[in-house]
């Protein structure tokens, strides 16, 4: 969906070599557009610096402070920009935006990235109704290595969320995107605390003012409230909200993963994401590595120290006979709107004490009980609402579960659809019409029945040839179920075909193997649209230069829906050796496949093949 800001550059602008397309994204620090580059006639995304605090857009596309009083504050947070371009620039990984050249125009700044068709992680979620530990742990490892190269490098993101994981459409693999050191440091100069947190994904030490305490930790934090959003479908409560639970001696009213995907995904995942969103900095793990290990479950002996309680004690503020104290509260306040200034905890209690001394001269017996009273009664309402929305998440959970086993069942009632979907509409209109006749003929018997009551003998042959038709419609519906189970793409018969596949290559039968393909191969490899002459060509030169082949399988297969009832998209990993003895050379492996496989009349036929080789051993 095409996006629309009223202060961005109108489409169609020529922008140094590059011509605006659309826009992709925006936000309070700048606009990021979908450009084309007119030299090389690929397309890019451009980020403009253009903070709606500080800045408007005048006549002539030109950026200018809204004020003198936020010319020197915008004129630093321009370097500040420019300077995040130059650190990005530095990373050539995979799963970070890289970042192509940066220059200035229009009396602000731009820099430009790769461009790949895809949606955020925050519109996947939106869209798929769950999401499983499987499909989370295919993504987290090129998270995890992005994060580890960019903290390496002293760098933090301090802006992770669902909408900043991009993830491609050609692998489904993810990118980090709009790294926000730059609004931070604009943010906290500017005392805009609101400009530079996510709220429910930015830790607490995110709301103070100095980044003194920031670290990798405090990507791990958001990172672990993007896996709570996944696994739950709702965002974690905002750090600010659990502090100031914490301060009142209430629990936590952010209810752990473990208790919000259990039955759902494993313990050891579940504690993981709970360790990392520990409201405490040093709770938490503090290294990507640290974390990785016990998330990934690469390890067995390793568990992270999850917290008993909801959240850890903190010493109170002491109290005597004086009403129940909110300073805790107002004083969280003051932090908050001062621009988040760090928690002292010795000044709040010296504080609290003078309070508690001068609450103590003028507070009777009778004002303490009253407040007592209202803690109590706060605090059962508090307890209620806990308990209603731990109710609202189980009741959640529960029907997940029932929509994944509807799920389930409908996929097991799916037909071939293209070129069997005559077929099947055909097989439907003969059972349908099959049931409408069985319906009149039994209606008209029950007439009969009614009518001529005294017509015994032919009741009886009616009621006859209605269990005759009942016996051969019965047999219709077993042949129906017979060609369904015929036309499903299921496990045992994708591991048959593949191990065949397998046969006929080591067997170098190049026949054999174009046998295996469709007519038309959407993709082969690196080729798109070719057709068994190629592939024959292709298996030919293949054998030719490797004589000696063999292929087996190494793990379990993954099948995945494709929306067509009769494809199915298959990943599995195969163990790979080939060798020429003219050459004396060989090489061996692991290597990730993935194929399109189509069912056309009960047999299997390649559409599409890619492979990514894992690991390579030349001997």
């Amino acid at each position: 969906m095409t996006q629309t800001h009223r202060s961005a550059l109108p489409s169609a602008y020529l922008l140094n070599d590059y011509r605006i397309l659309s826009i992709l994204g925006h936000g309070g620090f700048g606009i990021t557009y979908l450009a084309e580059d007119t030299q090389l006639q690929t397309q890019v995304a451009i980020k403009e610096y253009l903070p709606n605090e500080l800045a408007v857009r005048s006549e002539g596309e030109t950026v200018q402070p809204k004020s003198s009083a936020d010319t020197k504050n915008y004129a630093w947070g321009l370097e500040r920009f420019i300077q995040e371009a130059r650190t990005l620039a530095q990373f050539n990984h995979p799963n970070i935006i890289r970042i192509l050249r940066f220059f200035k125009a229009n009396n602000t700044a731009y820099f430009v990235m790769e461009y790949a068709q895809g949606r955020s992680l925050g519109e996947a979620l939106s869209m798929e109704s769950s999401v499983s530990e499987v499909e989370l742990k295919l993504l987290l490892p090129p998270l995890l290595d992005g994060l580890a190269t960019v903290h390496k490098a002293g760098v933090l993101h301090r802006d992770i969320k669902p909408a900043n994981i991009y993830l491609r459409d050609r692998d489904n693999s993810p990118v980090l995107l709009d790294f926000g050191a730059a609004r931070y440091e604009l943010g906290s100069r500017s005392r805009s605390v609101t400009s530079v947190v996510t709220p429910g994904y930015a830790p607490f030490e995110q709301y103070q003012s100095s980044a003194a305490r920031q670290g990798e930790w405090t990507d791990i934090y958001a990172l672990g409230a993007v896996l709570y959003k996944a696994i739950s479908g709702r965002v974690p409560v905002e750090a600010s909200e659990r502090v100031a639970a914490l301060m009142q001696e209430e629990a936590d009213p952010l209810l752990p993963a473990v208790e919000c995907g259990a039955d759902l995904f494993s313990k050891h995942f579940l504690q993981a994401i709970d360790w990392a969103l520990q409201v405490r900095d040093k709770q938490r793990p503090q290294t990507i590595s640290e974390w990785r290990t016990v998330l990934l479950d690469e390890t067995s002996t390793t568990a992270p120290p999850l917290r008993v309680n909801p959240i850890p004690a903190i010493p109170p503020v002491p109290v005597a006979a004086q009403p129940q104290s909110l300073l805790p509260w107002l004083l969280l306040v003051i932090t908050l709107a001062g621009g988040g200034a760090a928690f002292w905890w010795s000044q709040a209690k010296e504080t609290a004490q003078q309070v508690q001394a001068e609450s103590q001269l003028a507070a009777t017996k009778r004002e303490a009980e009253v407040q007592r009273a209202e803690r109590l009664k706060a605090e059962q309402a508090a307890a209620k609402q806990l308990v209603k929305e731990r109710a609202e998440v189980e009741a959640a959970r529960l029907e997940r579960l029932e929509e994944k086993k509807a799920q389930a069942e409908r996929d097991l009632v799916l037909l071939q659809h293209e070129a069997e979907a005559r077929k099947a509409r055909e097989a439907a209109e003969r059972a349908k019409a099959e049931m409408e006749r069985l319906a009149r003929l039994q209606a008209e018997q029950a007439a009969v029945q009614q009518r001529l009551a005294e017509e015994q003998e032919k009741i009886k042959r009616v009621q006859q040839a209605a269990k005759v038709e009942k016996q051969r419609l019965q047999r219709l519906r077993y042949k129906a179920e017979q060609e369904q189970a015929r036309l499903s793409i299921t496990e045992p018969k994708v591991r048959g075909f593949i191990e065949q596949f397998f046969n006929v290559v080591e067997n170098k039968d190049v026949e054999g193997a174009v046998s295996f393909y469709a007519p038309h191969v959407n993709k082969f490899f690196s080729k798109n649209n070719v057709d068994r002459n190629f592939i024959r060509k292709d298996k030919r030169g293949y054998f030719k230069r490797w004589p000696d082949i063999s292929n087996a399988l190494d793990g379990d297969i993954q099948l995945y829906d494709t929306g067509q009832s009769d494809t199915k998209r298959v990943k599995f990993h195969s163990r790979f050796n080939v060798y020429s003895p003219k050459r004396s050379k060989g090489v061996s492996g692991l290597a990730l496949n993935t194929w399109l496989l189509r069912n056309v009349h009960g047999r299997l036929e390649i559409v599409e093949e890619t492979q990514k080789v894992l690991s390579r051993n030349k001997y």
